[in-house]
């Protein structure tokens, strides 16, 4: 099992290495304003580039699930920012009733 937590940890690491060259400031403006986007584009793109973290909408609950399961695979930040980041993606990326 170490060696399988070295890969995932490589490809983050990877990751944030060439996300920090892919993400163009043009990408980070296209999220909507508010409480939580600094933290979306710091948190969110470490391994991935935003695209991959708002490819649908979403409820609450799933996007509590999504940003859980990106804590598991290391993403780092308190829990009060992860707080946040929820209720940022379900105000501009959630399901619309």
């Amino acid at each position: 099992m170490p060696y399988l937590k070295n890969v995932v940890l490589t490809a983050c690491f990877l990751g944030a290495f060439t996300g920090a060259f892919t993400v163009s400031a043009p990408a980070q403006d296209t999220l909507p304003a508010g409480e939580g986007k600094d933290l979306v584009n710091r948190v969110c793109t470490g391994c991935h580039g935003i695209e991959t973290a708002l490819d649908q909408a979403r409820t609450e609950a799933q996007w509590k699930a999504v940003v859980d399961t990106m804590i598991g695979r290391g993403a780092e930040g308190t829990d009060k920012e992860f707080e946040t980041i929820v209720k940022y993606l379900t105000k501009n990326f959630g399901i619309k009733n």
